[in-house]
């Protein structure tokens, strides 16, 4: 022991040759003799380890005495001289302890880390990691629950089990993990060994550690152990070839630990997927095997973690799968649907089939009406979480992009439900869900999607508790972006139902707006021969009454049928004049109807939307419409408007009743109806009522702004009334008809 002692603490430090020399000289003397006594003392290499600690202590204690160029070449002479296979691991153990948290503790602490690292860099590569994993198992079986039965020198380096001690310990542990995490991540051998026994063995007890420590932390380092053995164990999956990692995981998998098992899954979910395309092939009858492991994980296991990365494999198994493999492959997808009712396994799950449904492409078929059954469940439910919904329009994309040929009516009625009724409960990921709708709408067969979407409206109708409008309105958006996408042939086939259920959501009053959007688009799609029947049906529906003492079927009816015809003629313009005859004759004679009795005037919205038909006809119109013979009763019933029009003290009607003169005015080619409109609009200024007078004036201004060039020849007749007018005890009326005859004077 002097001898020993005086080699650690004074002849190390002297840098010399000679010294080093003697310290050489003096361990080839003593420690052979010491080694080979404390072999056949302790014949257990755990029980050798313990005892040896003393006299290696000695030499580890003072490592930061010898000169820093020395040190290394030092340790591994006296671990060769002792024997690597016994002595490095307990070497490296008493370099990691622990020191004061002082700047000169850190400094003694980060060199003999450096030296560690180094004596383990300086083995071949074998036996580095046989020594790597025999460091692991230490910690492994010092963290197991069998620590008296696994004694072994790092269990005897804690000194008692006061927290002091135990946070101390743990501060060991993360070290050692660091030490071969280091020596890991930055290998300098072969990346293929010939014998992969070694790698196995690592492989495996990383497992174990992964499954032990999972959530454990440490005091010096905040990040999990956990995540530091899981980048330790992905550099080490690039010393096995795939095929080897895949025998390793299989035989683990066989283990009852279920944190265990879920390690496993989880390194196969994330190496599968980056195995070559040769390797893969040679793998298929053991992936096979692991399928049927999943699938009985799946099923027994009640543990969301390891049924959350027995699915992650499965997808990893399906993205490269082979076609021997698609058999046993499709017959997990209900296994796997059916955890999708777990909710923090749902993402995962959901994200499996997706994978699922592109691999095994028409084996799908006989599970395709559940999927979307249970899809779309969840996309009503209120209370799933945004990943799962997102991970299930993701999944209903695919199964529409590659399936689409197979959905039957109830596969499309279940798929609209879960659409419409989504928008309620998920408003941020509506988006997701319209982009979903709009492709579907555009691959499923046509004749399917517009029987579901007629069962889908009265399923609506005869709920209890009715939906909000939004639904209606989303489910007629569908119906309009699948016209849209149909062929002509599709739409003239289906025009007639189709109508018939528009018509039944204008009598309903429900998604009014997105049913005239889909009618606009289903009009385009027809020629005349098709459009006129349907024509005749719609007019019938608003403007024919049952009771004869009005001209129109319904008010609400009549003004839908007037946002039909004023969008058509946005869209198709000219074309739709021939149609509008009927609906302006019987508009006329409704307004006329109505300027009888101005009093109980209530019906502003069907108002406008004849006055607007009548301004827009003009201005599409391409001369096959208008003529005298339909201007002079049009003209006549919009002078007889001005009382109703004042009476009702709106500037929009008035606006609107203007803009409607105008346009009449403009294709009247009769003089003398020209001279006797100007003349029936300027007698109302006469009107006892200032509200009267005001409207006539306003009404005659536009007229003039809009005609004054054809009307400059009665201008002497207008200005006697324009006089009288500016004399008028009201200052509007006399404000008014001095603007007019600004207009006039100006011409």
């Amino acid at each position: 022991m002097p001898i020993l002692l005086s080699t650690g603490s004074y002849v190390s430090p002297r840098d010399d040759a000679y010294s080093a020399r003697v310290a050489e000289k003096t361990v080839d003397s003593v420690m052979p003799i010491l080694a080979a006594y404390l072999r056949q003392t302790y014949p257990k290499r755990s029980l050798l380890q313990i005892a040896a600690r003393p006299y290696i202590a000695i030499f580890t204690d003072s490592a930061t005495n010898i000169p820093s160029h020395r040190r290394t070449r030092f340790f591994v002479h006296l671990i060769s001289v002792l024997g690597f296979a016994d002595f490095l691991n307990p070497t490296c153990l008493l370099l990691l302890e622990p020191t004061k948290s002082t700047g000169e503790g850190k400094k003694i602490q980060t060199e003999s880390f450096k030296l560690a690292i180094s004596l383990f860099e300086s083995q071949k590569a074998e036996l580095r990691l046989a020594l790597l994993s025999d460091l692991l198992e230490d910690v492994l079986a010092n963290v197991s629950t069998s620590v008296e039965e696994n004694a072994n020198l790092l269990s005897s380096l804690k000194d008692g089990t006061s927290e002091h001690h135990n946070q101390e310990h743990d501060v060991r542990l993360n070290r050692i993990v660091q030490l071969v995490g280091h020596c890991i991540r930055h290998w300098s051998g072969p990346k293929r060994l010939a014998n992969e026994e070694h790698a196995q063995r690592l492989l495996s007890t990383l497992a174990r550690l992964l499954a032990a420590f999972d959530g454990i932390t440490t005091p010096e380092n905040p990040e999990q152990l956990h995540d530091l053995l899981k980048a330790i164990t992905t550099s080490a999956l690039g010393l096995l070839s795939a095929s080897t990692m895949l025998f390793t995981c299989l035989q683990l998998l066989r283990s009852n630990d279920a944190a265990l098992q879920a390690e496993m899954f989880d390194i196969l979910a994330s190496r599968l997927p980056d195995v070559g395309s040769k390797q893969r092939a040679a793998m298929s009858r053991d992936l096979i095997l692991l399928v049927t492991v999943v699938q009985d994980t799946i099923n027994s296991s009640v543990n969301t973690r390891l049924t959350t990365n027995a699915i992650r494999a499965l997808q990893a198994i399906a993205q490269s799968a082979q076609p021997s493999e698609l058999t046993a492959i499709t017959q997990l997808v209900p296994v796997v649907e059916s955890r999708i009712v777990m909710t923090e396994v749902a993402p995962s799950a959901i994200t499996a089939l997706n994978t699922l449904c592109v691999s095994i492409g028409p084996r799908i078929v006989p599970y395709l009406s559940s999927v979307i059954k249970t899809c779309c469940t969840l996309l009503r439910k209120s209370d799933a979480p945004p990943k799962t919904f997102i991970s299930t329009t993701s999944l209903l994309r695919t199964l529409v992009d590659t399936t689409s040929p197979f959905w039957t009516v109830p596969d499309v009625e279940e798929f609209v439900l879960g659409c419409i009724l989504t928008g309620n409960n998920h408003s941020g990921e509506v988006d997701g869900v319209r982009s979903l709708e709009k492709r579907a709408s555009r691959l499923l067969p046509r004749h399917i999607f517009f029987s579901a979407l007629k069962n889908t409206q009265e399923l609506l109708h005869s709920r209890q508790d009715a939906p909000p409008a939004t639904v209606h309105e989303q489910l007629f958006s569908l119906l309009a972006w699948s016209i849209k996408s149909s062929r002509q042939s599709d739409i003239e086939t289906e025009s007639r139902t189709l109508l018939a259920m528009m018509i039944r959501a204008w009598d309903k009053q429900q998604g009014t707006l997105s049913a005239i959007r889909a009618f606009v688009e289903m009009t385009v799609k027809l020629n005349e021969h098709s459009f006129n029947p349907l024509h005749r049906i719609l007019f019938d529906w608003a403007w024919v009454a049952d009771d004869d003492s009005i001209l129109y079927s319904k008010e609400h009816k009549a003004i839908c049928y007037c946002q039909i015809m004023s969008r058509l003629m946005q869209v198709l313009r000219a074309l739709i004049t021939p149609y509008l005859t009927a609906v302006i004759t019987r508009g006329t004679e409704t307004l006329d109807l109505w300027s009888q009795a101005p009093a109980q005037f209530e019906h502003e919205e069907l108002w406008r939307g004849i006055l607007e038909i009548i301004d827009q006809s003009v201005n599409v119109d391409d001369g096959a419409l208008w003529n005298d013979d339909l201007a002079r009763p049009v003209s006549a019933m919009l002078v007889r408007q001005i009382p109703l029009t004042a009476r009702s003290q709106k500037a929009w009607m008035t606006s609107l009743l203007c803009a409607a003169i105008s346009a009449v005015a403009s294709v009247v080619t009769d003089p003398i109806l020209l001279k006797t409109l100007n003349l029936d609009f300027l007698m109302q200024t006469r009107s006892e009522e200032a509200a009267i007078r005001i409207c006539s004036l306003q009404c005659v201004a536009k007229l003039w702004l809009s005609n004054g060039r054809r009307l400059a020849g009665w201008k002497h007749e207008t200005l006697p009334f324009l006089h009288e007018c500016a004399e008028d005890e009201n200052e509007d009326v006399a404000s008014e008809s001095k603007r007019v005859k600004g207009i006039l004077d100006q011409l």
